[in-house]
């Protein structure tokens, strides 16, 4: 969750700030009337890009979070999450890969998401 804060061209994560701008987009704090901020549990998510996660299009994945990610281009979306609409769970853009979610809390499936990620990297 680090990374996808880290990555974007600027956040508001707790004012205002630039971030590294590998990925055109800002990192806005949630506001759900209706749902628990922070975003904190199990979550099924919806993979855009199978590249990581064709094994895992129905596994669960730890979040917790109470900021996210908006994408200035959607092609950048490796996965969604649904929690009071549709929210940003994964990015990808050329070697750039992060995630909202907590892959070394997301026991095996997100071990094997970690797998699945090295064994496409280029060493």
């Amino acid at each position: 969750c680090l990374g996808m804060q880290l990555v974007e061209k600027n956040g508001t994560e707790p004012e205002d700030r630039m971030a590294l701008d590998w990925v055109d987009g800002t990192v806005v704090k949630m506001s759900l009337s209706n749902l628990r901020v922070p975003h904190m549990g199990w979550n099924n998510i919806n993979v855009k890009k199978p590249e990581y996660f064709d094994t895992l299009r129905s596994k669960d994945f730890y979040f917790i979070h109470s900021y996210h990610f908006v994408p200035d281009k959607k092609d950048v979306i490796a996965a969604t999450v649904e929690y009071g609409g549709e929210l940003v769970a994964a990015i990808q853009k050329e070697n750039i890969f992060a995630t909202q979610f907590h892959p070394e809390k997301s026991q095996i499936a997100g071990l094997s998401l970690l797998k699945n990620y090295f064994s496409h990297v280029k060493a």
